[in-house]
């Protein structure tokens, strides 16, 4: 019922396609001057393999893998969301 929620709210989502097509262009984050935590759950078909770069990232971005988590790890996980998020804070 939820998953069906989130494809209707997107089908008439007014901003949609103008969100989706600033997802095109590479994202530059080299000079972010933070720790950066990046995670990507083993389950994830819409962000897959080829999206997974680091190139633009900064050099001591942490890099984290997630068995079982998807494109939307707080459905399934929300407590590990947020111990990694607390974790990539300290």
């Amino acid at each position: 019922m939820v998953s069906l929620r989130a494809v209707n709210d997107l089908t008439i989502s007014t901003a949609f396609e103008a969100a989706f097509e600033n997802t095109r262009s590479p994202f530059r984050g080299t000079d972010i001057q933070v720790p950066v935590t990046v995670a990507f759950g083993d389950r994830d078909w819409i962000l897959t393999r080829s999206a997974q770069l680091r190139d633009n990232l900064p050099a001591d971005t942490r890099w984290v893998k997630r068995r079982g988590w998807g494109h939307v790890p707080m459905w399934v996980d929300p407590s590990g969301v947020s111990q990694l998020i607390l974790k990539g804070t300290n």
